[in-house]
């Protein structure tokens, strides 16, 4: 995953749902605010799906593994050229099945342990950004 153009991520707005994705897994939240001067966005997560590929014939799509309910978790602040804005297309599906998802004190636990684990993965491969912050 490459970082972002600074162009697209100054248009974020508070309250806008983006997207940190790295491999298959995708970390979508809503902005709280955006920290311009240090390039950072301050982001409220509110899941992580994790999607297989599918190939059928010529097509190749994505399609939902797993998905983790992160509403109840700490907020992050992140450089800001690691988020994109979520399409429509691909965030109103996941937020129907979100709502419908039941949280226990063990799968709250669960999905701190992903995150945590996402955003280790996202700090290893993307060291030089996080070296220059």
């Amino acid at each position: 995953m490459k970082p972002k153009s600074l162009d697209s991520q100054s248009q974020f707005q508070p309250r806008q749902l983006v997207c940190l994705e790295h491999d298959r897994t995708f970390l979508y939240g809503e902005v709280i605010e955006v920290i311009s001067n240090r390039q950072l966005c301050w982001v409220r997560p509110l899941m992580l799906a994790i999607m297989s590929e599918n190939i059928e014939g010529l097509s190749s799509y994505w399609q939902l593994e797993t998905q983790i309910d992160l509403r109840s978790g700490a907020d992050l602040i992140l450089p800001l050229n690691l988020f994109r804005l979520a399409l429509d297309t691909e965030i109103i599906p996941l937020l129907v099945r979100l709502e419908n998802l039941h949280n226990s004190s063990e799968t709250e636990l669960i999905a701190r342990q992903h995150l945590h684990r996402f955003i280790e993965q996202i700090c290893q491969s993307h060291r030089e950004i996080f070296q220059n912050s």
